[in-house]
């Protein structure tokens, strides 16, 4: 008897997201809720102090095509300095923290 082949789907692309803002804890709140509202799939979360009392967010996702629409809705929220794709956070610890979440 053949052995059935078992089709997976494809996985979307992931896209890390550097969030910088002035308080951490409010804007993990208000970006997960956003990622909530519109069903994004979060595969990590990490918070990183920063200079004076502010931080910023790295953010691992799917990215499922509709990131420049994400990422104007992520600046407009409160307590959301600036947003920004993989490239400020550096190139091998946007791979690790990939490599990390894919596991």
């Amino acid at each position: 008897m053949p052995t059935p082949s078992v089709t997976r789907p494809e996985r979307p692309a992931r896209t890390v997201l550097e969030v910088a803002t002035d308080d951490c804890l409010a804007a993990a709140r208000h970006v997960t809720a956003c990622l909530a509202r519109r069903a994004q799939v979060l595969h990590g979360l990490l918070c990183l102090p920063g200079p004076a009392g502010g931080g910023r967010l790295v953010v691992a996702l799917a990215d499922d095509g509709g990131l420049p629409r994400l990422l104007a809705e992520l600046a407009a929220l409160p307590q959301v300095l600036r947003v920004t794709c993989g490239q400020a956070v550096g190139a091998d610890f946007t791979a690790a923290f990939l490599r990390e979440a894919a596991a």
